[in-house]
């Protein structure tokens, strides 16, 4: 059985040095490919670099960063894992019994930002340095808040939030 995530896990990183996603290599394996950066426009070769039977999503890196951060059912409910760009094994960063999703990591790759369902099953909004440690619940509210995206500047965290008057919110780390 051939199993694909869609393309909402594409991700850029910055100044289009490479392209992040996921796609389908063959019957039950889910790969997450990088590709050379464009050439007159046009991604080149895909390189595997997650290479997984699990459901993995939400690819995030930064050029700052020799990592990719992500999502993964390798331990049964959704955990973030970090592992080298050129390959290697993957480090597991959390371990709650809830769903941990989207990733991000910050500008200087030194913080991955992301949603856990760890105290409010609706979600909130978590930061924990890049080795998994020092992780800190940054939201504790009656919403909905998930899709942590940082400032350019590394300083500031945007996310959507629900039920609000506006979908879009924003913390200082």
């Amino acid at each position: 059985m051939m199993r694909c995530i869609g393309a909402s896990a594409f991700r850029f990183a910055a100044a289009g040095l490479m392209a992040l996603g996921l796609g389908c290599a063959g019957p039950g394996t889910l790969t997450a490919p990088s590709f050379a950066p464009p050439r007159n426009g046009v991604f080149n070769e895909a390189l595997p670099v997650v290479e997984s039977t699990h459901d993995d999503m939400l690819p995030s890196v930064v050029p700052a960063s020799a990592y990719i951060a992500y999502a993964s059912r390798a331990g049964g409910n959704l955990d973030i894992y970090l592992r080298p760009v050129g390959g290697g094994g993957a480090a597991r960063l959390t371990t709650h019994s809830t769903d941990d999703s989207e990733p991000a990591l910050s500008p200087d790759g030194k913080l991955i930002a992301w949603t856990s369902q760890e105290r409010d099953v609706t979600g909130d909004i978590w930061v924990m340095d890049a080795d998994g440690s020092a992780k800190r619940q940054l939201t504790k509210r009656d919403t909905s808040d998930s899709g942590p995206t940082w400032s350019p500047h590394g300083k500031a965290l945007y996310f959507t939030s629900r039920p609000t008057a506006s979908p879009f919110s924003r913390v200082e780390t």
